[in-house]
């Protein structure tokens, strides 16, 4: 049974990471956790994504379009603009694929910022140093999940212009 692991959402990776321990958010009301799941025989699924850029400038300019003193008025971006705009550097994302890749795991990449990943909860721990729970609803209204504890970023290069870390906890 393929459970979906929550990892805080998904994952950031950003160029300004600090490389530490991320502690998992409590567990909600409602909720309890079990003891730690079977590793090996636990599959996992989570989404890491790249940090986007240029997001003052996205701010900046979706102002412009509304405005209508400005000469932007009314000149929406296509979608295809704002990714080119938001893209995160072509570095980083490399440097986080290849991080990826060298892992066990299945990955699968979406629009040049966010990876897929798939693998077992014993894969998935070596790759963020964590360990998951099985949580379940105390009422029963909900499918179990499967849930990281803390995990660890670590560094992924020291070379300027790769981001500093393999992940960044988002809570």
């Amino acid at each position: 049974m393929l459970f979906r692991a929550l990892l805080s959402s998904a994952l950031l990776i950003s160029a300004g990471a600090i490389s530490s321990t991320r502690q998992a958010p409590a567990v909600p009301a409602g909720w309890a956790a079990s003891p730690l799941v079977d590793a090996a025989s636990t599959n996992v699924r989570f989404t890491i994504a790249v940090a986007e850029q240029n997001g003052a400038a996205l701010e900046q300019r979706a102002l412009a379009v509304s405005d209508p003193d400005s000469a932007e008025y009314g000149k929406f971006l296509t979608i295809e603009q704002i990714d080119e705009l938001t893209a995160p550097k072509a570095e980083h994302t490399a440097a986080v694929e290849g991080w990826l890749r060298q892992s066990a795991c299945s990955v699968s990449a979406s629009r040049g910022r966010t990876f897929n990943v798939a693998c077992s909860a014993a894969d998935a721990g070596m790759l963020l140093s964590t360990r998951f729970r099985s949580l379940h609803h105390v009422l029963g209204h909900h499918a179990p999940v499967v849930r990281a504890g803390d995990f660890r970023c670590r560094p992924l290069s020291r070379a300027r212009s790769a981001p500093s870390t393999a992940c960044t906890g988002s809570r």
